[in-house]
């Protein structure tokens, strides 16, 4: 897990626990080196992407429901939503399940094998001339 993953985790977790540790909620925040409003407006932003993934995995379903073979790629250069990237919206859609089967054709139309040798037809033959 990254440093940002674990920090609101760590921070949340004292105060809930407080008894048991004898470090003030201050001390956590000047050991981890953030302030109280970068805590709260990291948690802030969390819970804004939180509501606009959810927006988007109901455009998601909705797209799902006429096309459901359509990839992701192609679902955002068609709505292409304002409040995310093209590789954001990618990656929102693996995280909650959405991945197209792709099917390969099982027929194998070229089978080079560097093993298989043919015997020579010229043996004990003379050549004389082209042709």
């Amino acid at each position: 897990m990254t440093k940002k993953k674990i920090q609101p985790q760590t921070i949340e977790f004292y105060p809930q626990n407080q008894a048991r540790h004898p470090y003030s909620i201050n001390r956590i925040y000047s050991f981890r080196g953030i302030s109280k409003q970068a805590h709260y407006q990291f948690l802030q932003r969390q819970h804004i992407n939180q509501q606009q993934e959810r927006v988007l995995v109901g455009l998601i379903l909705d797209i799902r429901e006429i096309h459901p073979g359509m990839g992701l790629r192609t679902m955002y250069e068609l709505q292409q939503p304002e409040s995310v990237g093209c590789d954001a919206f990618s990656s929102i859609g693996p995280k909650f399940g959405f991945r197209t089967t792709i099917f390969r054709n099982k027929s194998r139309t070229t089978f080079s094998n560097p093993y298989i040798h043919f015997r020579n037809l010229l043996t004990n033959k003379t050549i004389k001339g082209a042709d």
